[in-house]
């Protein structure tokens, strides 16, 4: 009798509660749409994947003192195509609906195609409510925002030196293919000796652009002399970087965003480059050619700041270090500040014999 009493008791005092979540549960359906409640009650793609994979990339954004936090992590194959994402979320219904709708959305995706996708077309999709938008919104942890401002550079990089290549007609255009970047058509060298060179600059440049050690990047234009110099682009990249590693910001794709935009700014300038002119590619054996042979290299310049030792390996600073050069005439062709980068695009030309 004791234990009837007792059970009686918890089921008094529990029943009023189970009336208010059953309650409550039909509110949520009322506010929230069926796509939603789907995805929320049977989320696709929860789970890990090993992130020592070379072909694994994770990502943790999201804002612990509102209570979502989002681990996705991605399974790329050697073309770039993203061939299956998982994700775990600690959060509302709508943070974990819009998880699981992104990792379906983003299989079958290039990285690059997979970056346009929008928190606004997300919201959309899951017709969430005006007040859980920002559930959809990317909330990007300081010290994870750098190292994707950092890629972005060197991505950004890597668009312009193929660029340059192609505007002044270095090689011919049949070894070029064109694709889409920044909303703009652009045009990559499909040299394997090229893109070897080019990598191999740019993953020594990487981490030194992420401890902002890097001053100016040089695209050099030389003759068969390559001290003698036709033209040179300089190109300084500055990441602007928050002190407090773990700042949350509330919405790292509009960050991002301003990024892509500010590249696009400086690629429809440098469309605008003339090549240089009259400059012909010449055989070895004819070196009587009123033209000269055209060679070009890639160089940089380190940050002088007093006191300091930089961790360089010093092959290639010797290899690649720009110096400066009182022969040449300074042109800017884009410079732009923002939030969360500075940037400079310039170019160097020989000077005329009667300046």
């Amino acid at each position: 009798m004791a234990a009837y009493k007792i059970s009686g008791t918890v089921y008094s005092k529990i029943r009023p509660i189970l009336s208010v979540s059953r309650d409550a549960r039909y509110m949520v359906a009322r506010s929230y749409h069926e796509k939603v409640i789907d995805h929320y009650e049977n989320p696709r793609n929860v789970g890990s994947f090993d992130k020592s994979d070379q072909n694994v990339g994770t990502g943790l954004v999201g804002a612990p003192a509102c209570g979502d936090v989002m681990k996705l992590q991605i399974l790329v194959d050697e073309n770039g195509k993203i061939t299956d994402a998982k994700f775990k979320t600690f959060g509302c219904g709508s943070a974990i609906a819009s998880s699981s709708l992104a990792t379906e959305w983003i299989k079958g995706k290039t990285v690059t195609e997979a970056n346009t996708i929008k928190n606004q077309d997300i919201a959309k999709e899951l017709c969430l409510p005006p007040v859980k938008l920002h559930c959809s919104n990317m909330r990007v942890v300081e010290k994870h925002l750098r190292d994707e401002v950092t890629n972005r550079c060197i991505e950004f990089l890597d668009v312009i030196i193929n660029y340059i290549l192609y505007i002044e007609q270095i090689y011919s255009n049949d070894i070029f293919e064109k694709r889409l970047k920044y909303n703009q058509i652009v045009y990559e060298c499909q040299d394997t000796e090229v893109q070897n060179y080019t990598a191999d600059f740019l993953n020594q440049l990487k981490p030194l652009l992420r401890k902002q050690l890097i001053d100016q990047i040089g695209f050099v234009i030389t003759t068969r002399n390559e001290n003698d110099i036709l033209r040179r682009y300089l190109i300084e990249l500055h990441p602007i970087i928050d002190h407090s590693s773990s700042k949350i910001h509330p919405n790292g794709n509009h960050l991002l965003a301003e990024l892509d935009s500010i590249f696009s700014a400086c690629l429809i300038e440098l469309m605008r480059q003339m090549p240089i002119s009259p400059i012909n590619t010449t055989t070895e054996n004819d070196d009587d050619n009123e033209h000269e042979q055209v060679r070009w290299k890639l160089q940089m310049r380190l940050c002088r700041h007093e006191n300091k030792k930089f961790e360089v390996d010093e092959t290639f600073y010797e290899q690649f270090k720009l110096i400066d050069n009182c022969l040449l005439s300074l042109k800017q062709i884009k410079s732009v500040h923002s939030e969360r980068l500075d940037i400079q695009l310039m170019c160097q030309n020989r000077k005329q014999q009667n300046q």
